[in-house]
């Protein structure tokens, strides 16, 4: 017996609408420091990113996966000692979302954050542009 024409389009809606719910949230940090920062990490809701090095100058990107409402934290240790950097977002699971954070001894700021909820919704949030730099974000650090 064939399949109902009905049937068919709803699988494909589901499957498509399951497609659309995966997304990887992108952090470009970047070291405006004139020293290496160390033990490097972003922290979200499920997880955290490994811990690495910066030279001063240079950029590491990681990709992660929030498993709940998030937003993130960067901690590392800079010649000035421990720093936490809060960066006041919304994320949830299946959110596509680039960011580009500018990480100093004692500070940090986004220059650039988009987000988008669904790639068939159309929702984005742009943030900071490189060109519109934002006010650096004082750290709290523990020295």
């Amino acid at each position: 017996m064939p399949e109902k024409p009905a049937n068919l389009l709803a699988a494909a809606a589901g499957a498509l609408l399951l497609s659309a719910c995966t997304g990887t949230t992108s952090v470009e940090l970047v070291n405006r420091s004139p020293q290496p920062l160390e033990a490097v990490t972003v922290q979200f809701t499920g997880g955290a990113t490994a811990p690495r090095s910066l030279q001063p100058g240079t950029a590491a990107t990681v990709n992660l996966d929030p498993s709940g409402e998030s937003h993130l934290e960067i901690t590392y240790r800079s010649a000035a000692g421990p720093q936490n950097c809060r960066i006041d977002t919304y994320l949830e699971p299946g959110y596509r979302a680039e960011f580009r954070i500018e990480l100093q001894e004692r500070s940090c700021r986004v220059t650039h954050e988009e987000i988008e909820s669904s790639p068939y919704l159309g929702s984005v949030v742009p943030g900071p542009s490189p060109n519109n730099s934002s006010k650096p974000t004082p750290l709290r650090g523990a020295a």
